[in-house]
């Protein structure tokens, strides 16, 4: 759905430029952005709509890098989940409270690791997935 919307933003972005559409596009996209803004999240806004938001989520699924938190070092204090532009901070419940970054919605902002105050939040080489992750991944 975010590629959709995003394709969608590039063909009104083309079509003002042509001047296919006589209306400046900020014009057609501010009513539209102040209503997602009264309804909505900023992390839905950052997740589904915002074109920049869905450009750097992309290449996300392939890429090499990923905030990882250190759950030896993280006290759970939920600094970096209310910081977090995109929402792309999840908690684990069960067994113990811990937090973890989910990368198909980071945009890489690092606003999280600013503000840990253990310094828990750390950006790694992922490791590459088997191939039976890959086939589970899939279905």
């Amino acid at each position: 759905m975010r590629a959709v919307i995003f394709i969608l933003f590039l063909l009104v972005f083309f079509m003002t430029l042509r001047g296919i559409i006589k209306i400046n596009l900020i014009v057609l996209l501010a009513p539209f952005a102040i209503l997602i803004t009264i309804f909505f999240t900023g992390a839905a806004w950052h997740r589904y709509l915002c074109p920049f938001g869905v450009l750097f989520s992309l290449p996300a699924g392939v890429s090499r890098w990923r905030f990882h938190i250190n759950p030896d070092r993280c006290l759970a204090c939920g600094r970096c989940r209310r910081v977090c532009p995109a929402g792309a901070i999840a908690v684990n419940e069960a067994p113990e409270k811990s937090y973890r970054i989910l990368p198909r919605y980071c945009l890489f902002c690092c606003a999280c690791q600013e503000v840990c105050p253990r310094s828990s939040i750390e950006l790694t080489a992922a490791r590459p997935a088997s191939s039976r992750e890959k086939m589970t991944r899939n279905l």
